[in-house]
């Protein structure tokens, strides 16, 4: 049997769960200076998550405190997403302000780096905890549909050569 980071299987559970929320939210709320312009194929695939996610839901059948529960995981998604763009930012103001000095301060940049990670990491941890309780709410039959969905998928992407472009 695999050993699976628990991080990770949260994670991908969530976005596999949140995909239509999230790639709504990029598309919506971006920030121009982190992300990339929206291709044709980058729109296809968005467009692809949102109709899986859509699909996911309807199998679901959440009841309305499921539902009231899966709106703040998608909240607090969105809210790691927003402090992930936040410190994106901050990391290429504080990078150039440093190359513009003439003597660069390789440890201003590292403390820089440890704060957003420390910030990141308190709202990844709230997130997750947001994201077990949804789970514990949810039906043993409605485990099964997200577990069922997150095994094709996973089979889907194991099938892809390593390299393949995301597109």
């Amino acid at each position: 049997m695999k050993l699976i980071n628990t991080r990770s299987l949260v994670a991908a559970l969530g976005l596999s769960l949140l995909a239509q929320g999230a790639w709504a939210q990029t598309a919506t709320n971006a920030t121009p200076q982190v992300v990339a312009p929206t291709t044709p194929a980058r729109q296809a695939k968005r467009d692809e998550m949102a109709k899986h996610q859509q699909a996911l839901l309807e199998k679901l059948n959440l009841s309305p405190a499921q539902k009231i529960q899966y709106d703040a995981v998608q909240s607090a998604r969105q809210d790691l997403r927003k402090q992930k763009q936040t410190n994106m930012i901050a990391h290429q103001k504080s990078m150039s302000e440093q190359v513009a000095k003439e003597q660069m301060d390789p440890r201003a940049v590292i403390e820089a780096d440890k704060q957003s990670r420390a910030i990141m990491d308190t709202k990844r941890v709230a997130a997750d905890q947001k994201w077990l309780s949804f789970w514990d709410g949810l039906t043993a039959e409605q485990r099964k549909t997200i577990t069922a969905d997150m095994k094709a998928r996973q089979e889907h992407h194991a099938q892809k050569p390593h390299g393949a472009p995301h597109g």
